[in-house]
């Protein structure tokens, strides 16, 4: 495992979301998984692949149809494309030129035709608990996950 050693013991753990009809499992450094609450099997969203960093803990969420969170599991029925900020923490301008490991990309999922499944999860620090805390899927096989920590935004620096 690269990245931040504060999360290593996170290895062959798993954490659940139910979001509507679906219920999601993150396993990081693992799989993300997809089970509609009246099925057995999952289907494989991705395979752990690698992480990305950037030099904010600020990353640009889609809000569309397909946006499901804790506050709204029905999703948002607006038709027009809008991006929000989502912010986890205040960053100082000195801290803003230090990156962070706060994407985590999953690879390699369920077959989509000409494509395979993605899963990009978006590291929010400072939380009250480890929480998926929302699922966007821009189409039937791209996922964007906010998963919420309980750690420093310190801990998530390279």
């Amino acid at each position: 495992m690269t990245g931040p050693p504060a999360l290593a013991f996170l290895k062959g753990s798993c954490f659940m979301g139910s979001f509507d009809r679906y219920e999601y499992s993150l396993c990081p450094f693992q799989n993300v998984t997809q089970r509609r609450t009246t099925a057995v099997k999952p289907q494989l969203l991705g395979v752990w692949g690698n992480w990305r960093t950037t030099n904010s803990l600020v990353h640009k969420s889609k809000k569309g149809q397909n946006k499901r969170s804790k506050a709204n599991s029905k999703g948002n029925d607006e038709d027009e494309e809008k991006y929000e900020d989502i912010e986890t923490s205040p960053v100082s301008e000195d801290e803003a030129s230090r990156n962070y490991y706060n994407i985590m990309e999953f690879a390699n999922g369920k077959n989509c035709g000409v494509a395979t499944g993605i899963a990009t999860v978006y590291l929010e620090c400072e939380h009250d608990k480890f929480e998926i805390k929302s699922i966007d899927s821009e189409s039937n096989c791209e996922y964007a996950l906010t998963f919420g920590l309980p750690i420093s935004c310190d801990l998530l620096r390279e």
